[in-house]
């Protein structure tokens, strides 16, 4: 079976296509027409450049059968699809959202296109190539979301407002942004959230009613933010820290419950576990330019705590007690006990440099 695969070079605006056909690389053709954006769409390439939409077929025998679709008059400024991931955002328009689409295998034929020159917004439909609805607005476009379970999509404006359409591009309401032309979107469940540099906004997911906390002070450079969906408790990520806050009853000020250094962090996870105690802990995964992360964090801290591994690899042993050690610390608290099962006999001359921290050391087979 011959696959075929493309190999897109944003610098020089080419896009090339080659068929492996066995274990032979063959340069099937090459497009060069100065596009703006690529995405992968069911069984289709699809590109922009200039007033146009270019659709060509996966498939070198159908190649040369494309298909234009011309759009006003002026250049399109950005296309994405309604199946994209929610957390895409506009200005992560060519490694983010190109690479989510490139490996998107969803079936749903729908992108929505801006002209921000001309104000018109357009979904149209791939399968068909055409049309389906499109509307005049007055301001200009920076940032999109797409919300594909609800089936609404998150406009940013650079006037300070969020406009909410639905795949109809309906306009269903509005929500304000705490910055002029910066803001970027997350929601979840229970909250959308309109996150500035300096401020983030809440609002009710299903009412859009404004809640009344909110940040505006303490944070410079905020860049994400998501709920642990308890008691108003939410991770917050800045530009080389996470942080932990937690909104005070009945004002509008907030507590940091935990502070790390680390830049650049992509969060695969952030929950509340319990232990066999039942003990509640943050727990947050991540990876970062240099490492994977993980924190466990006590969700009531106290002054000491102990930690219970198991493990048959000691040296496996020494970095999580490392890794506890720092996420106490940065919680304001210290690790007095390590117990230790160890299996196969294992020994602990390579955990030696707990003994020099004052930490007691329990370990039973």
């Amino acid at each position: 079976m011959n696959k075929t695969f493309i190999l897109v070079n944003q610098q020089a605006k080419q896009i090339a296509f080659y068929e492996i056909n066995n274990n032979n690389l063959t340069s099937v053709t090459n497009i060069q027409d100065n596009y703006q954006q690529i995405l992968i769409q069911q069984n289709n390439v699809i590109y922009s450049f200039n007033n146009s939409i270019v659709s060509n077929p996966i498939s070198v025998s159908n190649f040369s059968q494309n298909n234009i679709l011309k759009l006003g008059t002026t250049k399109i400024s950005y296309m994405i699809k309604l199946s994209s991931d929610n957390s895409k955002q506009i200005d992560d328009r060519f490694e983010e959202i190109n690479q989510s689409n490139y490996y998107d295998t969803s079936d749903e034929s729908l992108v929505f296109i801006i002209q921000n020159e001309e104000k018109t917004i357009y979904i149209i439909d791939t399968t068909h190539f055409n049309v389906i609805s499109f509307t005049q607005i007055d301001y200009q476009i920076v940032n999109v979301v797409i919300d594909r379970n609800r089936r609404i999509i998150f406009c940013v404006s650079n006037i300070s407002k969020t406009y909410i359409f639905d795949f109809n591009l309906k306009l269903l309401s509005q929500i304000q942004n705490p910055c002029l032309i910066n803001a970027k979107i997350y929601f979840d469940g229970q909250l959308i959230y309109s996150v500035c540099p300096n401020s983030v906004y809440f609002y009710n997911s299903l009412t859009l009613a404004k809640q009344s906390f909110q940040i505006n002070s303490g944070f410079n450079s905020i860049d994400y933010i998501k709920s642990f969906n308890q008691q108003n408790t939410f991770l917050l990520i800045q530009q080389d820290s996470v942080y932990i806050i937690q909104f005070q009853q009945n004002n509008n000020s907030f507590k940091i419950l935990f502070q790390k250094n680390k830049q650049k962090i992509n969060i695969q996870s952030a929950s509340i576990i319990f232990d066999n105690n039942n003990q509640k802990y943050f727990q947050i995964q991540g990876i970062s330019w240099s490492d994977v992360i993980y924190y466990l964090i006590p969700y009531q801290p106290q002054s000491e705590c102990t930690a219970n591994l198991l493990s048959q690899n000691s040296y496996m042993i020494s970095q999580q007690i490392q890794s506890i050690q720092q996420n106490a610390y940065s919680s304001n608290q210290t690790v007095s006990q390590v117990q230790i099962q160890f299996q196969n006999d294992q020994e602990i001359h390579k955990i030696t440099n707990l003994i020099n921290q004052k930490i007691q050391i329990e370990t039973y087979h």
